[in-house]
């Protein structure tokens, strides 16, 4: 989101500097990258030793005091909670007008998940949810009541922020995010992808990409597929992505044994996941909580590939557009087993239903769009 949002401004002429964690020894602390003159921080042992929030917010506010001597600002653009936190603990957030983009609330986002991901011990992961969470909400607190707007990508990301921080609504203002343009100008032909990727071209071929959580449903379509395999063989599953469930859903990919039919392929590169949507027959999204703007879900549009969907937050609001047959009414495994027979029965090689897809995407969702009005909310602001 940064990346296309930056590199867009810095092609309408604006000088554009990012700060961000330094995530990776490889990267450069100074950089430039399409436009944009990036610059990456890092903490101090004792920082590191806290992690990452309490790095944003030192080294972060830190590496921004350093550019607001070097550089003349005008506006700034908020993407995250502690790294916001950061900044107004400079001075220049006093004078500044800023922007917040809302992607989520943390803290509501670690009420849904928490911590599981890196603390094994019930006991442990609850209290440290618990204290930054409350430190979480404190500090979106503080943001939403300094910022001078606030973005959100859906009608449901508006209505977190109206049930979470009552009064925040009001500083809203809704601006989709976009697809990146090489999935809208992907032409690679179904079986020309799937020659590249080693895959059977007559198998139907079901693809998801997420972060490996318990709220994304990954374990119910798995057990989905325990129930297709009653109707029918030949689906093949294929699902892309690294996290905390990695190792679970393999297991439980083996006790079923579905090792022909669900394939787990942990991370791929850019290139490999464009060609996993024009290889697929159809995009399934199984997410059970807290769905905001599914990047991928624009993504498999953009290549013209039909998404099934669970009615949670903004999904229902991007399908409903193409066909509202998409959306799944809950994310059990038995209506998403249904749902997925039903489309292999009356859906799969509809290339009308492909086309109205791609077409949705260029629509409704292209980084240009939105760019345009970004740079409007940006113009108004400076005035």
């Amino acid at each position: 989101m940064v990346w296309e949002e930056g590199r867009d401004l810095a092609a309408r002429g604006y000088r554009v500097i990012v700060v961000t964690p330094r995530v990776r020894p490889n990267l450069l602390p100074e950089d430039t990258v399409d436009g944009m003159r990036v610059y990456r921080y890092q903490g101090s042992r004792w920082q590191k030793f806290f992690g990452q929030s309490f790095v944003d917010v030192f080294a972060g506010s830190q590496e921004i005091k350093k550019i607001s001597e070097k550089f003349s600002i005008d506006l700034v653009i908020l993407h995250h909670t502690f790294p916001a936190a950061g900044y107004f603990k400079t001075d220049i957030s006093k004078k500044l007008p800023t922007i917040y983009v809302f992607h989520a609330s943390l803290y509501r986002e670690l009420k849904v998940e928490g911590l599981t991901r890196k603390i094994r011990s019930a006991i442990l992961a609850w209290i440290a949810v618990f204290f930054l969470g409350r430190i979480a909400k404190k500090r979106e607190v503080e943001i939403f009541s300094r910022v001078k707007k606030i973005l959100v990508f859906s009608d449901f990301s508006r209505r977190i922020l109206t049930e979470t921080y009552p009064g925040a609504e009001l500083k809203a203002q809704k601006i989709p995010g976009g697809v990146h343009e090489t999935y809208l100008s992907s032409t690679e032909t179904r079986e020309a992808a799937c020659e590249k990727l080693n895959l059977p071209v007559d198998r139907p071929i079901l693809f998801v990409i997420r972060r490996l959580t318990p709220r994304m449903g990954l374990q119910n379509l798995i057990s989905a597929m325990e129930i297709i395999m009653g109707a029918r063989k030949d689906p093949l599953l294929i699902i892309a992505g690294d996290g905390p469930l990695f190792f679970e859903l393999r297991k439980q990919i083996e006790k079923s044994k579905l090792e022909e039919n669900v394939r787990l392929l942990g991370k791929i590169t850019d290139e490999e996941l464009r060609l996993y949507y024009r290889a697929a027959d159809v995009f399934v999204l199984p997410t059970l909580a807290y769905e905001g703007l599914g990047l991928a879900t624009l993504e498999a549009l953009a290549s013209g590939l039909p998404v099934l969907g669970t009615a949670v937050g903004a999904t229902p609001e991007i399908l409903n557009k193409l066909d509202q047959e998409l959306v799944m009414p809950d994310g059990s495994p038995k209506t998403i087993a249904s749902k997925i027979l039903w489309f292999l029965d009356n859906k799969i090689g509809d290339t009308a239903l492909r086309e109205r897809a791609r077409q949705l995407a260029e629509k409704e969702y292209s980084w240009e769009k939105s760019g345009e009005e970004l740079a409007e909310v940006i113009e108004e602001m400076l005035k």
